[in-house]
């Protein structure tokens, strides 16, 4: 910000036009003699954020803005993709985009990254972790599903996720696993584990499927995804997403 002269905006009507000023600086503007004159002051968007990773290297995470991860050095975003109800074992996959308000996984080295802001998104993915752009009271359960935070317990080397206490209250920015309660074992464990699956293909299949069913060896009935997580009905050559592990046909 450059100082004001008198002659600067001479003549200008500052009750009757827009500043534009740089994101984060609109409250120094209206405090600051020659600029607090004008009465209509607006940021700009942000070209980026900065991205916190704590000492245990991982987090959730949830941006008001779309982002672009794929140039980050150091640091991975990640989508919840798959649960497994036997090994009670979340997948998450690796994602280089993010839109506005959708929960991610973010893991790297302790220490802040700055990540872009991009206008356009155009990667959806099946995802199990919700967002919160502001402080969001979570119960237990939420419907059908319940509810799970990526949090430390005693005794714990690294966080897990862990099951929500009625009432919680998760600040804004962070994000929070969602998993249909009927998924869960009788018999569930305290917390969950996770996998993390980085873009690598994890098994070759025979894919057959009709209306997006395939049945597996032992008869149960497994749903076939694409990796923008839309249900596949037909699928023919390509890689899918079965049982939260990517497949090729």
């Amino acid at each position: 910000m450059f100082p004001l002269d008198y002659y600067t905006f001479y003549g200008v009507d500052k009750t009757n036009c827009t500043l534009y000023v740089p994101y984060g600086t609109k409250e120094i503007y209206a405090a600051t003699e020659g600029w607090s004159e004008f009465t209509n002051i607006v940021e700009l968007e942000p070209t980026e954020v900065i991205v916190t990773i704590n000492q245990y290297g991982s987090a959730t995470y949830c941006s008001p803005y779309a982002l672009d991860f794929s140039e980050v050095e150091g640091l991975k975003a990640y989508s919840a993709i798959g649960y497994k109800p036997s090994t009670q074992v979340v997948t998450l996959a690796r994602v280089m985009t993010t839109g506005a308000g959708q929960g991610v996984f973010v893991k790297g080295e302790p220490g802040e990254y700055i990540v872009p802001v991009i206008d356009n998104f155009d990667e959806y993915t099946l995802n199990m972790l919700v967002g919160t752009l502001e402080p969001t009271t979570v119960n237990s359960t939420d419907g059908a599903m319940s509810n799970y935070k990526f949090t430390i317990a005693e005794g714990d080397a690294a966080p897990m996720f862990y099951p929500f206490e009625d009432g919680t209250t998760l600040s804004a920015g962070k994000a929070y696993l969602q998993i249909p309660t009927a998924w869960l074992p009788v018999t569930a464990q305290k917390s969950l584990s996770v996998r993390f699956d980085d873009g690598e293909t994890t098994d070759i299949d025979e894919v057959k499927g009709e209306n997006g069913k395939l049945k597996g060896e032992n008869g149960e009935v497994k749903t076939i995804y694409d990796l923008q997580g839309r249900v596949v009905e037909n699928p023919t050559s390509g890689i899918y997403i079965i049982n939260g592990k990517k497949v090729v046909k």
